[in-house]
């Protein structure tokens, strides 16, 4: 297992637990640890998530290879793939630029994309030659609007306001 992710994600009011990993797959269980889908990927699983899209809310898959999925919440077909290059180790969402909906934020080994609903990229960060070990969401200022905090290989941290 690489990653999971517990959430509503067919809006049932109950929660499911999303895990992917090696060999290739996504599995969904549901409440009662019951798997109720899994489906084979092109590449080990490292991030998951759920997230509005233009599509409606969908599963958004990160690979090792790079490759990024949006699939279709109910039968896990694929509705988009991108290739990012590097592979892709977190998944965020939050309203980070207060336009009243939450961006994706896609953290890679040296890059960090922020996209819309739209999947449309609005902001990039850029780490090279360092590497982004992890990024957070949090208000840190108290001014009601998430903040990034990023921190890198060699022990800088940023913290990136919108």
């Amino acid at each position: 297992i690489r990653d999971r992710y517990i959430n509503d994600i067919n809006d049932d009011g109950k929660k499911e637990i999303l895990v992917g990993g090696r060999p290739p797959f996504l599995m969904i269980m549901n409440h009662n640890l019951n798997v109720i889908a899994t489906k084979g990927t092109k590449a080990s699983i490292l991030a998951i998530t759920d997230a509005e899209t233009q599509w409606g809310k969908a599963i958004l898959v990160g690979c090792r290879t790079g490759l990024f999925w949006v699939l279709d919440v109910n039968t896990l077909r694929e509705i988009f793939v991108r290739d990012l290059l590097e592979p892709i180790t977190q998944f965020l969402h939050a309203d980070i630029n207060r336009d009243g909906q939450s961006e994706i934020i896609i953290s890679n080994w040296t890059r960090l994309h922020i996209i819309n609903k739209a999947l449309a990229r609005i902001a990039a960060f850029e780490a090279k030659p360092e590497w982004i070990k992890k990024t957070l969401v949090h208000d840190v200022n108290f001014d009601g609007t998430p903040e990034l905090i990023i921190g890198l290989s060699n022990g800088d941290v940023y913290l990136v306001e919108f």
